[in-house]
């Protein structure tokens, strides 16, 4: 049985000639019986025969009643429809390449829109197995704090977590192959790289031995390191590579992608090393630098292990002593950690370009509409001649499809060059990106939204057709009655594009009015005309204090010995940039004094001389640090005025003393000087309370994580930045080749990346808005140009007898008036409703903004009524004889 199916697909669709000569005999020789039955019963042979053709019905007719029962006649229909619907455009190209361009646009703008939110939202994590991999951390008021030694040590301890492992991000400095150069790298316990489930590719993990203090230097290399640096030679393991100045064997090769928790936003680790923890004797500062990670045991649930973590939290308030009371702990699913604080932004995004393709998809049933009236006579003479009705709804239905396709096709390569070009305009702060890619996925999201397409395109011509009466139709009454019923659906269709579009207008006027808020906030610093970069030393060859700080000293000598260079200063935590510290502080004669009290949080930066003058931080009080305050001198702090307001409210914060409430530093300070508060964290937060300490006066005890990183701000009056670059460069290099510049980049671009994400949302919801107007003009002044067109004769006749231009301009206008005013009030009310949507994207401006809510349809108003009015100016000057000719 399937085969003789098969048999018949093929002759249908591949030997339809034989088919058809075989029918075509077929047909003789039944005609030939016919006629000689009826000869028998006394015809004449012209009468038999003419009587066998009336019984037989015409042969066209049957041939293609039998056409249409054939296996695979549906494909051979098809066919026909194709060659059919591609005649038609190629009739009106115009019309053809304008709803190409309009669906690919719109189809486009998804399919990128969706790559990105298939690669951070929905593709598996470089990890073993998602299910019960944690991301662990300690909560205060304040907000998500690292996890220290000690803590990380009693966590290992709840019977919910099968294994929990620490990890710090930093960066090492290679050298001894050629020009030194600053690499990202992480530090990673086992246990951490058990809980991922992470394996070499080739090579091995860190033994217990080598993650023990003292053990053997041993590294691991990212696949990228592997490729790019070494060129996948095997010979690269058990080679020795000169890092932080100390040569470290190279055991193994990590897979491609892989990225650590909380790692996804910057550039790949291309070295891990070993987490050394002393787990006998661990940092008795209680210091909160970690990330942690860890797997829940079978059977575990989530709320059980935070409720364990929050009871561990508890007792070490109070076996630590330096843990503020409102100390907790939770475990938080790594997918959640990572993309949680994207996911809204983008789905909000993937909404809205979901209302572009819904403008598109609106503005090309119009079109199809429109051009359906000048096809209603070839419909009602088709249907006349016997085809059914379905068969028309069906070459339609083609027709949009062929429509939809080309239009999808061109969307997918619209949309790769948008993927791409989201990639390079999108903020560091969204995780993933860098792995956006083409893939299943997106084809079959390009697909699905092809076939949305044409089925909602090709809905409105279809139904339209199925109430259309063939008789009127042809005697002329249906094409005017159609073009009645049809006009009030294009002003429907219209109206639902401005609303829309409304609706996308007045959320991208949100963004941007938060943005522009968000960009007037004062940072506390000039940025204009300051290079910063950052320098790293390697502990190997800058063993204690004294050569960490005569080395910044005689860099800073030298880069402001630089030509058009006028202030140079340091800091490890450069506003905007970098994370900050905080640990709490003691006021001296303010309550307990021990080294056990959390006592008052506060952000803590340290600086070199001349940093507040390169930066231009206003000093409000007393001075900034200068040469002075060095090692074994009289001990200085700079407090911020947020900090000395909340402290001093009477104002005699100078000359008080403060000091570090935990054992890191045990020194008092004296208040030398006031300066004006800074935003260090982000622009969209208040200032918070900081203290500055002297680069040389910090507590030696941190050498190796504080004050071997610093960034240097130069404020310069050249504009060539690449001169300044390259003399920062060659001063570096004088004094040690082995020491790398990294970061390179103005304080300007820091300060604009403080903003990106939310120059990114505005940007992209700008874009989509602007091309949602530029739909609503084509659709208003389609419908206000058709409706001239139509209403040629009874606008010439109306001149004739005596009307002004201006009341034809007027009564033309009227149409556009009518739409456009029903499409704003519908989309201010949708745009009142979805607004909420959008405050926590919001700074300075509520989600409902006043003015936002008036300009927006005022601007998209004004915009619409201006393409209303070409029509209208051409109605009004209609010729009286002219326009008789027109039916």
């Amino acid at each position: 049985m399937l085969l003789h199916r098969l048999r018949s697909l093929f002759r249908t669709l591949f030997r339809k000639d034989d088919l058809n000569a075989e029918l075509d005999a077929e047909l003789a020789s039944y005609l030939d019986m016919l006629v000689a039955e009826k000869m028998e019963r006394g015809l004449g042979e012209a009468e038999a025969r003419r009587e066998a053709r009336l019984e037989l019905g015409g042969a066209s007719q049957v041939k293609t009643q039998v056409a249409e029962r054939r296996i695979g006649a549906g494909f051979e229909t098809l066919g026909q429809d194709i060659r059919f619907a591609c005649r038609q455009f190629a009739r009106n190209p115009g019309f053809a390449l304008v709803a190409a361009i309009t669906l690919a646009l719109g189809i486009g703008a998804n399919t990128a829109v969706f790559s990105v939110v298939n690669e951070i939202l929905l593709r598996p994590l470089p990890y073993g197995d998602e299910d019960g991999l944690v991301t662990v951390w300690n909560l205060t008021s304040e907000g998500e704090l690292g996890v220290s030694e000690n803590e990380i040590l009693a966590y290992r301890e709840l019977p919910q977590l099968e294994v929990v492992g620490g990890y710090v991000f930093g960066s090492w400095t290679l050298s001894g192959d050629g020009e030194a150069e600053q690499l990202p790298a992480a530090f990673v316990e086992t246990d951490a790289m058990q809980a991922l489930g992470v394996a070499p590719v080739t090579g091995r993990i860190f033994g217990v031995d080598e993650e023990t203090p003292g053990g053997p230097f041993v590294v691991l290399l990212s696949e990228a390191a592997w490729e790019n640096r070494f060129g996948r030679d095997p010979g690269v393991l058990g080679r020795d590579l000169m890092l932080g100045g100390t040569p470290r064997t190279v055991i193994g090769i990590l897979p491609a992608g892989f990225r650590l928790p909380g790692g996804f936003t910057g550039p790949a680790p291309e070295i891990v090393a070993p987490l050394r923890l002393d787990r006998g004797a661990p940092d008795s500062r209680n210091i909160h630098y970690m990330n942690a990670v860890g797997r829940l045991v079978d059977g575990a649930t989530l709320g059980q292990t935070r409720t364990a973590l929050d009871a561990a939290a508890t007792r070490l308030i109070d076996e630590l002593g330096t843990l503020p009371d409102d100390f907790s702990a939770t475990a938080v699913p790594v997918r959640e950690d990572i993309v949680g604080d994207v996911r809204p932004a983008l789905l909000i995004l993937l909404g809205a370009v979901g209302l572009v393709l819904l403008v598109a998809c609106v503005n090309i049933a119009n079109l199809l509409l429109a051009r359906s009236d000048t096809r209603l006579r070839e419909m009602a003479v088709r249907v006349s001649l016997g085809a059914a009705r379905s068969r028309l709804i069906r070459q339609l239905a083609t027709e949009t499809g062929v429509l939809a396709l080309i239009g999808g096709i061109a969307g997918l390569v619209v949309g790769i060059a948008g993927a791409r070009a989201l990639v390079a305009l999108a903020p560091p702060g969204l995780p993933r990106l860098d792995a956006v890619t083409v893939d299943p996925r997106m084809f079959a999201f390009c697909l699905a939204a092809t076939v949305a397409t044409g089925l909602v395109i090709g809905m409105f011509p279809a139904l339209r057709l199925s109430r259309e009466e063939p008789v009127a139709a042809l005697k002329g009454s249906g094409i005017r009655g159609g073009s009645r019923a049809g006009g009030r659906t294009r002003r429907g269709l219209v109206t639902a594009q401005v609303a829309l579009a409304a609706v996308l207008a007045i959320g991208a006027g949100l963004l941007m009015r938060s943005l522009a808020e968000l960009r007037s906030v004062n940072p506390g610093f000039d940025e204009t005309g300051v290079m910063t970069f950052r320098v790293s030393l390697p502990v190997g060859d800058y063993p204690d204090h004294q050569t960490t700080r005569g080395y910044f000293e005689r860099l800073q000598a030298s880069v402001a010995a630089l030509p058009g260079v006028e202030r140079v200063g340091g800091t490890t935590n450069l506003p905007l940039a970098h994370a900050v510290g905080d640990w709490g502080i003691r006021i001296r004669g303010r309550g307990p004094e021990g080294l056990g009290e959390r006592g008052i949080a506060a952000d803590w930066i340290v600086v070199t001389p001349g940093y507040f003058d390169a930066m231009e931080i206003p000093i409000a009080e007393g001075r900034a640090f200068d040469r002075t305050d060095m090692t074994d001198g009289f001990q200085t702090v700079v407090i911020s005025r947020e900090f000395a307001g909340r402290n001093w409210p009477d104002g005699d914060a100078m000359g008080a003393q403060i000091r570090m409430s935990t054992n890191i530093d045990t020194l008092w300070r004296t208040v030398v000087g006031i300066a004006a508060d800074v935003h260090q964290r982000s622009l969209a937060e208040p200032p918070t309370p900081a203290i500055y300490l002297p680069h040389a006066q910090f507590p030696s005890t941190t050498d190796e994580w504080v004050r071997r990183s610093v960034t240097l701000a130069v404020r310069t009056s050249l504009d060539d930045a690449a001169a300044v670059t390259a003399g920062v460069r060659a001063a570096a290099s004088d004094l040690d080749p082995n020491v790398p510049v990294a970061e390179l980049q103005t304080l300007e671009e820091v300060t604009a990346s403080a903003t990106a994400t939310e120059t990114f949302q505005g940007v992209i919801f700008g874009g989509f808005a602007f091309l949602a107007l530029v739909l609503v003009v084509v659709g208003v002044y389609g419908v206000t140009a058709y409706l001239v067109a139509r209403r040629t004769r009874e606008i010439g006749i109306r001149i004739a007898l005596g009307a002004s231009p201006g009341g034809v301009r007027s009564l033309v206008l009227r149409e556009g008036i009518l739409v456009t005013g029903a499409g704003l009030a519908i989309g201010l009310v949708g745009a009142w409703m979805l607004s909420r949507l959008l405050s926590g994207l919001l700074y300075g401006v509520t989600a409902r903004d006043p003015v936002t809510f008036i300009a927006v349809p005022v601007l998209l108003g004004i915009t619409a009524l201006l393409s209303a009015a070409i029509p209208a100016a051409r109605a009004a000057r209609v010729d009286p004889p002219e326009a008789r000719r027109y039916d």
